[in-house]
């Protein structure tokens, strides 16, 4: 289920209900990867909203043209 898009870096927040606990996981807007939050090494702040990239690699492809990934 997608509770929160950030359509400023196309990442999205998901909840996903396990056996015993509740994952939050989120949406590389680049790549479209789907990791645990945990897991998500690199966050930047976009005009106040945060932006989840799976890796370095991702994060940078995003700040070198964040046009091709809005709206994803």
């Amino acid at each position: 289920m997608i509770i929160a898009e950030n359509w400023d870096c196309g990442s999205g927040e998901f909840f996903r209900i396990g056996e015993s606990k509740l994952f939050h996981r989120i949406r590389d807007g680049v790549c479209g990867r789907v990791i645990d939050r945990e897991k998500a090494v690199f966050r930047e702040s976009s005009d106040g909203r945060r932006c989840y990239f799976c890796s370095r690699k991702c994060m940078v492809l995003y700040y070198l043209n964040p046009r091709n990934y809005l709206g994803r």
